[in-house]
């Protein structure tokens, strides 16, 4: 089964991790945002149509953005603990 991404936030990471694992050394940076396009549905893909064409250059802001978008990023608290630990 092809891996795809919907916009679920708590799979973002994981989609991206196995996403990087599909690049191949030959391909260019056009082919591998191309790939990263096929992959996406849902609110994910509206995600990636509204970032800018300059902004879609390249796939570390692709990524960049998706990031900020779809991994939840721990509360205060929950960062201050694991410091006090």
């Amino acid at each position: 089964k092809t891996m795809t991404f919907d916009g679920k936030t708590e799979k973002f990471e994981l989609f991206q991790d196995l996403f990087h694992t599909m690049m191949q050394p030959e391909m260019t940076e056009q082919m591998k945002i191309n790939h990263f396009h096929s992959l996406l549905w849902k609110e994910a893909l509206a995600t990636l149509r509204n970032i800018n064409s300059t902004i879609r250059q390249t796939r570390e802001n692709v990524l960049m953005i998706f990031r900020r978008e779809y991994v939840k990023s721990e509360s205060v608290a929950t960062q201050v603990a694991k410091i006090c630990v």
